[in-house]
């Protein structure tokens, strides 16, 4: 598991965080 920082809140931006957090990632 690694740690994923989402850095702007646009629609990618928050696409990627959901997807990282479905394959076990901690995402901040």
């Amino acid at each position: 598991m690694s740690r994923v920082f989402v850095i702007g809140g646009g629609a990618s931006g928050m696409l990627a965080a959901i997807a990282a957090a479905r394959n076990g990632h901690k995402v901040e």
